[in-house]
């Protein structure tokens, strides 16, 4: 079965060293000028060469949703793409038509490496080899739906090394584009980790739970910290967290129409999630050292 990896032979024929932006300057206007298809859909190499790469990989999803094919393949696309340029354009000639000779296939690489990376292009079931073929998924049909890559860029920046226990209910749901239950599920699991760290029961929640482990003085749970004034810090930032991104979705229904807002808020929990973890961590190594002084 065609992998991810298996890319790298189809797409490096495509690849050049240098990324199409950082070469807008150098590219000619007639160049600028030459009308291309790119699975069957016309651009101006100006038009593709100076977006950015989501927006290239998205337009590169168009545009072979348009075309009606099953699938693609990076030669192949390039190979079309050639076609109609020496098809249409026969007056092209001499060093600009050089520079598409790389410009072109580096288009489409830099774009269907950003599809394939972010899952929105899955292996066709009947491809294999070098010349993989690659048709849309069902991410890449629900980010066609939505008319934009923003889910794209913002679930990439939540699968970098997560924390543990947002991996499942959090992840999961914001992955089915249900923002706003991601982002109750990872402020619960904030709580959930504060209640078991502070050694609370159930009747513990929200307010009055973070209040009741952080707060300086009479806390259970009080992060370590150089000052009182940076263990109050830490009261404010749960309890602001808990107050501002759990509690109202308890109560009503919350809208997140920025899927990178809702992805902060899970990599606020992530945060809160870890400080949890070290204070946790250093109070055992304090006990650990203690037993090991009375010894």
């Amino acid at each position: 079965m065609t992998t991810v990896s298996d890319a790298g032979s189809a797409l490096e024929a495509a690849a050049r060293p240098v990324a199409h932006n950082g070469r807008m300057d150098e590219i000619a206007d007639e160049v600028r000028a030459v009308r291309v298809d790119i699975a069957q859909k016309a651009f101006t190499i100006g038009q593709l060469v100076d977006l950015d790469t989501p927006a290239l990989g998205m337009e590169i999803l168009r545009a072979m949703h348009e075309s009606g094919k099953e699938s693609w393949s990076a030669p192949n696309m390039a190979a079309h793409a050639h076609a109609s340029v020496n098809s249409s354009q026969p007056r092209v000639a001499g060093r600009p038509l050089h520079q598409l000779g790389s410009l072109i296939p580096s288009v489409i690489s830099e774009g269907m490496s950003w599809l394939i990376a972010g899952g929105l292009l899955g292996p066709a079931a009947w491809s294999s080899g070098a010349g993989s073929e690659w048709t849309i998924s069902n991410a890449g049909r629900s980010a066609l739906e939505a008319g934009t890559s923003l889910h794209v860029e913002a679930r990439r920046k939540l699968s970098q090394g997560l924390h543990p226990r947002l991996r499942d209910a959090a992840l999961n749901n914001f992955e089915r584009g249900n923002y706003e239950v991601a982002v109750f599920a990872a402020m619960k699991e904030v709580e959930v980790a504060l209640r078991e760290a502070a050694g609370f029961g159930p009747d513990k929640y929200g307010r009055q739970l973070v209040t009741d482990a952080l707060r300086l003085g009479t806390g259970s749970f009080v992060i370590s910290a150089e000052t009182p004034a940076e263990q109050e810090g830490f009261l404010q930032l749960f309890l602001g967290a808990v107050t501002a991104f759990k509690n109202p979705s308890s109560h009503r229904t919350v809208e997140y129409s920025d899927p990178d807002e809702a992805a902060d808020i899970v990599h606020l929990a992530d945060l809160l999630l870890r400080v949890i973890d070290r204070e946790v961590a250093n109070r055992a190594a304090a006990a650990a050292d203690s037993d090991d002084a009375r010894a």
